[in-house]
């Protein structure tokens, strides 16, 4: 039906036909708020075929839903941990509402945890979940299917006539937050505004942001701690092991050196009792060689 009315050079040259959600949306192409819309001799035809006229609308308020026009999504894109894009939005005149994408964001969003947006469908989700988690209501995030802005991302409200708008300002988005070094952190008020932190959520972004370096440092020194504690344990273990086994090496050389003086002493000995024996054999030997001469003289 809207490829139809769009198609009608009729209908075509002064509106533009769209579909949110159940509703058919006529905007008319001359904009204005003392314009209006005639809608007659409406007919459908229903299941029998039958052709039924419906009833004649006239002097209908031209009022259309407030709608703002973002580029074209150029993705993919990838948003790592420390990464953020961070724009203001107030809608229908309401005070402005911080909203944050984050990798969180985009994994909650999407259920991934690559945090990469592929799409323009995956940007409007997100965009969507992303207004959600900053309480912002009466918009919606969508991709423009007709005219002019075809392919684009829209903000569309839910509100319709002269009230309903829709501003969004401070877009920005910053990258590797965490190699902020920790000797450099400055939360004065002119630090803080020179990085754009000049109002309340900003400034509470920007501090946590300077809270989890400080805090990843933290961890990161605990960490190098426990390693240089757990190092240091199996040096002790290992140099408690080299000196038991030193200890061992020397008794067992000290008792092989006790073994190697015990054989060589008894051996000494029984030489020495050899000798004693051969010495006392000789003497008798001696005698007994004398004692025979004296026989025979």
């Amino acid at each position: 039906m809207i490829v139809n009315l769009n198609a009608a050079s009729g209908f075509s040259t002064y509106a533009v036909a769209s579909k949110s959600g159940t509703e058919l949306v006529i905007t008319g192409k001359t904009l204005g708020a003392d314009k209006s819309i005639e809608l007659t001799n409406v007919t459908y035809t229903d299941t029998l075929g039958a052709s039924i006229e419906l009833p004649t609308a006239t002097n209908l308020p031209y009022s259309e839903k407030a709608k703002l026009t973002s580029a074209a999504f150029g993705g993919p894109v990838t948003l790592d941990a420390d990464d953020k894009i961070q724009f203001d939005i107030a809608v229908g005149g309401a005070a402005s509402k911080l909203v944050t994408i984050d990798k969180a964001t985009i994994d909650a969003a999407l259920s991934s945890n690559t945090g990469t947006i592929g799409t323009a469908a995956n940007y409007v989700t997100v965009l969507n979940k992303a207004l959600t988690n900053a309480g912002v209501t009466g918009v919606a995030a969508s991709v423009e299917t007709v005219g002019a802005d075809a392919g684009k991302v829209i903000f569309t409200s839910t509100a319709r006539g002269s009230t309903a708008s829709i501003k969004i300002s401070d877009a920005a988005a910053t990258k590797g937050a965490m190699e902020i070094s920790v000797d450099t952190i400055d939360i004065s008020a002119a630090a803080l505004a020179g990085l754009g932190a000049d109002s309340g959520d900003k400034i509470r972004q920007a501090i946590s942001a300077y809270v989890s370096v400080v805090n990843t440092a933290i961890g990161k020194v605990t960490t190098a701690a426990s390693n240089l504690g757990a190092v240091s344990k199996r040096i002790e273990t290992q140099t408690n092991f080299v000196d038991t086994l030193m200890d061992t090496i020397d008794k067992g050389v000290g008792d092989l050196i006790d073994a190697d003086l015990s054989e060589e002493s008894t051996r000494l000995q029984a030489l020495q009792t050899k000798q004693q024996l051969g010495v006392q054999a000789l003497s008798i030997a001696n005698s007994g060689s004398q004692n025979i001469l004296r026989l025979f003289q």
